[in-house]
């Protein structure tokens, strides 16, 4: 109920009304919460279940947008919806709710990411904890010290078993097989032993071999945690627990089962069971081995001890590096003659330098040579300070390139959000540039309505993004486990559900799995491109790149779900030489939609530099 929620806008907003919040006047199912039972234990179990199951991810983002949207939509004064955002209209936020998203997003670095690692025989077999790597067959590739004592110079994984307990023998068996007979895999299990350390984490990971090919391996590492007053009070202060709860935690680490707990404490098998039950839901942990796993990293996070680290995102698309007079490194891709016509393409937030895929053929026919500098923290440039450093800091970026390949006034090809940094660059370097072309509706977000108008997940990111900034580290990083892992699919559905016009358009002509591999590419270090770009999303950047003087066209699909018609005519109605082109049977993904329509707008700007000389 309302009392749960312990954060609230300082002053509210936006009206409570209908039009601007769907959810409020939705009825909810029989047995079910609506928006004003969603209440902060929910939303924390939600997180955590997040944290152990990337697919759960859409069920995490359904809670929170419910429980942030009854903050914002909080009942009180009703000014104007379209009063301007001044900075102020931040929420108070509870410190334990906030508390726990940074908690999860710890956990989520400490247990790393599914990517594949090239170096991981290497770290494994200089360690000096129990850690093992091996092949799905049960051949042990590499062993640290602590390991390597207990497998006794055996080259099997059997050999592990004779310190393993029945069930967990069989569940290495079981993990062993999957990794042979389910591609793309990220099984994972606990394992309990008779010595220490108590417990192990098998898990399904991926390492390139010397081809350069992924392929599917088992790692086993302790699972290593130290009990303490600490921990105890940390799960009463999380999750409520009682002191006999609290016991139960800490028997089931200690390697116990239910039923030798019930007879060390004197207490019936049906109550301990009853009381493990609980434990469960309160931590919304699904079963026992992921509870073990949930709180051994919980208290790893809250003492600062180093758990369990899987993951070192490496990409193998080609590109080059190049060190920038600010010291950072910044990842350039090229394609198109050396003498073709330049073209400075600025990526997206999410499909990376997929479009120029898509467009690569129809790029060679026009002779552009299009050179694509990747902002700070996506792909392998290094990430910025503060997100408020980026837009100069990437524009002087873009100065180096254009004077270091001597490119003559190039045209600027924004796509989406890159096009905030395009409209940058053409008020800062004016004539050095041949104009800008934008292929998807871009704009300031000036109106508070504006984010009430997004689609639900985009809104959602937005509100977080504007109105709680300090969780949104986790909200990206879990999304970026549900990109890692074999439910990318479900994290594209959120952005475009099954029958909109851009996810049908994707299907229809193949594109679904080159936009997902943008994806994966936009994501090699984390959220930090993502955060950096929601920064300026949700606040009005109109001040910065008003008085350019060259000729910029921008295009925009009607039915673009993200940024309306009259968001973007509002924002161009301020610009000097800005062409707007609507384009009525279009979506969000216009340069994926019609390479060729964006391509002629460049071939216009290039024409008008011609009529000039």
């Amino acid at each position: 109920m309302c009392q749960d929620i312990r954060f609230r806008l300082r002053k509210p907003t936006i009206p409570d009304n209908p039009t601007n919040n769907p959810r409020r006047d939705q009825t909810a199912p029989s047995g079910q919460t609506g928006v004003s039972g969603m209440s902060r234990d929910q939303v924390i179990a939600a997180i955590y279940e997040t944290v152990i199951q990337p697919d759960l991810y859409d069920a995490f983002m359904d809670a929170w947008d419910e429980h942030i949207q009854l903050a914002i939509y909080d009942p009180g004064p009703k000014p104007d919806p379209e009063a301007s955002q001044d900075g102020r209209d931040t929420l108070d936020l509870d410190p334990e709710l906030q508390a726990h998203f940074t908690r999860a997003y710890d956990i989520l670095e400490q247990i790393g990411r599914k990517v594949p690692h090239r170096n991981l025989h290497e770290q494994v077999r200089q360690s000096s904890g129990f850690s093992i790597l091996a092949r799905p067959n049960g051949q042990i590739l590499a062993a640290g010290t602590a390991a390597a004592k207990v497998l006794d110079d055996n080259d099997r994984l059997e050999a592990l078993s004779e310190i393993l307990t029945a069930n967990s023998a069989q569940l290495l068996q079981g993990l062993q097989k999957t990794a042979r007979d389910v591609e793309g895999s990220d099984a994972s299990v606990v394992l309990s032993t008779g010595a220490h350390p108590r417990h192990l984490i098998a898990r399904i990971t991926l390492m390139t071999d010397d081809t350069g090919q992924a392929r599917q391996i088992i790692t086993i590492d302790a699972l290593d945690y130290q009990w303490s007053e600490r921990a105890a009070k940390m799960l009463v202060v999380s999750f409520s627990l009682s002191p006999a709860e609290v016991e139960i935690v800490r028997s089931i680490l200690g390697g116990y089962t239910l039923r030798e707990i019930a007879e060390l404490s004197g207490r019936s098998e049906h109550t301990v069971r009853n009381q493990s039950k609980s434990v469960l839901a309160k931590t919304g942990a699904p079963s026992q081995v992921d509870l073990i796993r949930l709180v051994a990293f919980l208290i790893n996070a809250d003492t600062g001890r180093k758990a369990v680290r899987t993951g070192n995102g490496t990409d193998a698309l080609p590109h080059e590096m190049l060190t920038m007079s600010t010291g950072l490194e910044m990842q350039l891709f090229q394609t198109g003659p050396a003498n073709g016509r330049p073209v400075i393409f600025l990526h997206g937030m999410l499909d990376g330098i997929s479009p120029l895929l898509v467009a690569q053929k129809h790029l060679k026919n026009r002779g552009f040579r299009v050179l694509a500098p990747i902002r700070p923290g996506y792909g392998l440039s290094d990430p910025v300070a503060k997100p408020a450093q980026a837009l100069a800091l990437f524009t002087g970026h873009v100065q180096e390139v254009i004077t270091r390949f001597k490119l003559k006034r190039p045209i600027i090809l924004g796509n989406l959000a890159g096009a905030i940094y395009g409209y940058h660059l053409c008020s800062e370097l004016g004539t050095r540039l041949g104009g800008m072309v934008v292929a998807g509706a871009v704009a300031p977000v000036t109106r508070l309505s504006q984010l009430a108008d997004m689609a639900p997940r985009q809104r959602l990111v937005a509100y977080t993004a504007r109105y709680a900034p300090a969780l949104l580290p986790f909200v990206l990083r879990a999304g970026i486990s549900q990109i890692d892992s074999k439910e990318i699919e479900g994290f594209m559905e959120a952005l475009f559900p099954s029958g909109s016009h851009d996810r049908d358009m994707m299907e229809q002509r193949g594109l679904t799995g080159l936009v997902q591999s943008g994806y994966r590419f936009s994501v090699l270090q984390g959220h930090l491109g993502f955060a950096t770009d929601s920064h300026y999303v949700v606040r009005d950047w109109s001040e910065s790149v008003a008085g350019s003087p060259v000729p910029i066209i921008h295009f925009h699909g009607a039915r673009d779900p993200v940024v309306s018609q009259a968001s973007l005519r509002l924002f161009i109605s301020t610009q000097k030489d800005v062409q707007f082109r609507l384009l009525k049977k279009f979506g969000q993904l216009v340069f994926f939609e019609d390479p060729d329509l964006v391509l002629d707008a460049i071939e216009e700007l290039f024409g008008r530099q011609d009529r000039r000389v």
